[in-house]
C-alpha cells in the first residue's frame, strides 16, 4: 500500500491539516486550481478556484515537502514546518521562456503536431491499482448556489485493465438541495462521477477522439510555453465536422517525453437540439433545455518520472424555459473530481464501499450536511465559500421561490 492517506484510513491515524493560499508574484491575484502533492508520498491536494487549498496530512509526515505546481507557472517547495499554524500564503512566480531556450522554441516549425498529438495518447498505459478521489457537483442559479453534492470516492483501475471503463465506488457522501422549489428537479444529465473520471483523454480519448480517429480533426501550434524549465508544445484542435455539436480547444505536451500535461477544450454546442439530446438524459414534456456554453478540463501532474491524471472538471450553462412561463431560467453546472492518493490496494473496507453505475449522478443522493467532522481525515477541494453560506443560499432561494 502507498505511504501517505492510504496507511491512515481504517487506522484512526492523527493527522494535521494546513490552510492557505496560492497567490501570483507579479499581480498578487490568487492562483486558481494550483496542485499540491507530498514528496515520496501519494497525497496531493487542489487549490480551489480562489486558491485556497486545505491539506490533511498524517502527524508523523509533518517534516515532508510540499510541492506546487500550476501551468505556465514555476513550481515551488515548501516544507511543512515553514507553513504558518493558521493560514499559510504561497506565492508562485509566473513561467517565461529563459534565453537558453529560445533555440527549442523553432524545434516544432518542422513537426507535425498531429504526430505529437497521437504519439501522447500512445504513451498512456492504463496502471493496475486504486486512486482516491474527491468529487463535487454544484449548481447555480443566477447567482446563488441552488444545489451541492460532495463525495469521497475510490476508483478500482483494474477494471479498466480488464476491458471496462473504469469502476467507482462512494465511500463518503453528501449533499444539500430543495428539489420541492427549484427547477432543478426537471433535469438530469449525463454525468456524475463517471465523467469526471472520463474527462482523462490519455486513458479515454475514445470520447473525444473517437478511438484514436485523429484525421477527423485538424491539429495547429501555438506559441509554446515552459513548465519546470522545460519546453512544452501548446497544440490547438478542433473537430472538422460540424454537422453535430463538435470540439475544439488546446492540449499542453511535453516536448521531450510526449506526455499530456493539460488539456482545456469545449464542446460547440450552436446545434441546439442535437446538443440537448447529447447531454440531457431526462426532462419533462412541458420544458425545453438549451445547452449554452459547455469546457471541458484536465490537468496531470509527475510523480517519480511518471505523469498521473490529477484533475478535471466539467461546466455547462443551461438555459430552461417551462411552458407558460414567461421567463426562463439559467443555470451553471459544475463537476469536478481531484485524484489525491493511489495505492495498489483498496483505501477502504469493502463493506464501506458502494459501487455506482455510469448511470448515477450524485444528486441523486439523499444525504444532508449535518456533521462538520464528515470527511475526517480525507482531503477535499475547499469550497469557495462556506459550507454554511451555501447552505443559507439554498434555504434563502428556497423562500423565496
Amino acid at each position: 500500500m502507498g505511504t501517505g492517506l492510504s496507511s491512515s484510513f481504517g487506522q484512526n491515524q492523527e493527522f494535521v491539516e494546513y490552510k492557505g493560499q496560492v497567490m501570483d508574484a507579479n499581480s498578487g491575484d490568487p492562483i486558481p486550481e494550483a496542485h499540491l502533492s507530498v514528496e515520496h508520498t501519494n497525497i496531493s491536494g487542489l487549490a480551489n478556484k480562489n486558491g485556497v487549498f486545505t491539506l490533511k496530512i498524517p502527524k508523523d509526515l509533518d517534516q515532508s515537502v510540499v510541492n506546487f505546481f500550476k501551468v505556465n507557472y514555476e513550481p515551488k517547495s515548501v516544507q511543512l514546518p515553514f507553513f504558518d499554524e493558521d493560514f499559510t500564503e504561497i506565492i508562485l512566480e509566473p513561467a517565461v521562456l529563459k534565453p537558453e531556450n529560445l533555440g527549442q522554441v523553432e524545434i516544432y516549425h518542422g513537426l507535425d503536431p498531429l504526430l505529437i498529438v497521437e504519439k501522447a495518447l500512445k504513451k498512456h498505459r492504463p496502471i493496475e491499482g486504486k486512486l482516491v478521489g474527491f468529487y463535487r457537483e454544484k449548481i447555480d442559479r443566477g447567482r446563488r448556489n441552488v444545489l451541492l453534492g460532495e463525495a469521497v470516492l475510490q476508483v478500482d483501475q483494474d477494471k479498466y485493465i480488464r476491458g471496462n471503463k473504469g469502476e467507482i465506488s462512494i465511500y463518503k457522501s453528501r449533499k444539500r438541495t430543495d428539489y420541492k422549489r427549484l427547477d432543478t428537479l426537471a433535469v438530469k444529465l449525463r454525468g456524475g462521477p463517471y465523467s469526471g473520471l472520463h474527462l482523462d483523454l490519455a486513458a479515454y480519448p475514445q470520447y473525444v477522439f473517437y478511438e484514436r480517429d485523429l484525421d477527423a480533426f485538424k491539429f495547429e501550434f501555438e506559441e509554446p510555453t515552459t513548465i519546470e524549465g522545460r519546453y512544452v508544445y501548446v497544440i490547438y484542435f478542433e473537430q472538422l465536422d460540424k454537422d453535430y455539436p463538435w470540439y475544439y480547444g488546446t492540449m499542453f505536451i511535453d516536448a521531450k517525453n510526449n506526455a499530456l500535461l493539460k488539456v482545456d477544450y469545449n464542446l460547440n454546442v450552436d446545434n441546439k437540439r442535437a446538443a440537448t439530446r447529447m447531454l440531457v438524459v431526462q426532462k419533462p414534456r412541458r420544458i425545453k433545455v438549451t445547452p449554452l456554453e459547455v469546457n471541458y478540463q484536465a490537468e496531470y501532474v509527475e510523480k517519480n518520472g511518471q505523469w498521473y491524471f490529477n484533475y478535471g472538471q466539467f461546466f455547462i450553462q443551461l438555459r430552461v424555459n417551462w411552458k407558460g412561463k414567461l421567463f426562463n431560467a439559467r443555470y451553471n453546472i459544475h463537476t469536478e473530481l481531484a485524484v489525491f492518493d493511489r495505492s495498489s490496494e483498496d483505501f477502504f473496507p469493502k463493506k464501506d464501499l458502494t459501487r455506482i453505475k455510469p448511470t448515477v449522478v450524485l444528486t441523486d443522493d439523499i444525504s444532508g450536511f449535518e456533521d462538520p467532522q464528515f470527511w475526517g481525515a480525507n482531503n477535499i477541494i475547499h469550497p469557495d465559500k462556506s459550507l454554511q453560506e451555501i447552505i443559507e443560499e439554498i434555504e434563502i432561494e428556497g423562500v423565496n421561490r
